[in-house]
């Protein structure tokens, strides 16, 4: 890159931890003020398995950016995971925390996964608020973070969702849902589904 370029880019890099530093301080307050440690562990790598009857476990692996445990006494009272993007839009990012209408499935499993694998590990206790969401760096600061509260039944329906995945995988079956396929999608070139050509709006 040009060197006009970088400084910029630099620039950016540089007002974003600022940022950063300033939310992470404004949390330790909040939680101090509540009577609450922190905990937190950062490229936090884990493993299990979900266990599905009639085939092998599925087992589940990868890292997660952020986990964060709120204490107060001995006991484990928020768990929060959080995955970083660099990304400028988080509409997608929203969507794909959001709960499936209808008969639909889940679109997204990154972030059930990653509080699934840390209730596990850390043993939150069955009333232990599970939070989980993206941080967006680059976005507009009303749209950085997108999080929300999870559920135990919808942590165990994503288990579900992807032991259904998995199995018909195997068998040979690769499902699609064509109203939430999106043009820069990865594995468009693999994907049985092509979308329709763009309409022409000329006469």
């Amino acid at each position: 890159k040009a060197r006009a370029l970088l400084d910029v880019e630099w620039q950016r890099v540089l007002r974003v931890i600022d940022e950063v530093a300033v939310v992470e301080v404004e949390e330790r307050r909040a939680s101090d003020a509540a009577g609450l440690r922190g905990e937190r562990y950062l490229e936090w790598p884990f493993t299990f398995a979900v266990s599905d009857p009639g085939a092998r476990p599925l087992r589940l692996h990868g890292v997660a950016d952020r986990v964060d445990l709120w204490w107060k006494g001995g006991r484990l009272e928020r768990l929060r995971v959080r995955d970083y993007k660099t990304t400028r839009t988080t509409a997608h990012l929203r969507a794909g925390m959001a709960l499936p209408e209808g008969d639909d499935r889940r679109l997204a499993y990154q972030i059930p996964v990653y509080l699934d694998a840390a209730a596990r590990a850390f043993g939150v206790p069955p009333d232990a608020s599970l939070e989980g969401g993206y941080w967006s760096l680059l976005a507009q600061t009303r749209e950085r973070e997108r999080a929300r509260v999870f559920t135990r039944e919808e942590l165990a329906e994503a288990e579900g969702q992807m032991r259904v995945l998995v199995a018909t995988a195997r068998a040979g079956v690769f499902d699609v849902a064509p109203h939430a396929c999106d043009e820069w999608c990865p594995y468009r070139t693999v994907c049985r589904y092509q979308p329709p050509p763009v309409e022409d709006d000329g006469d």
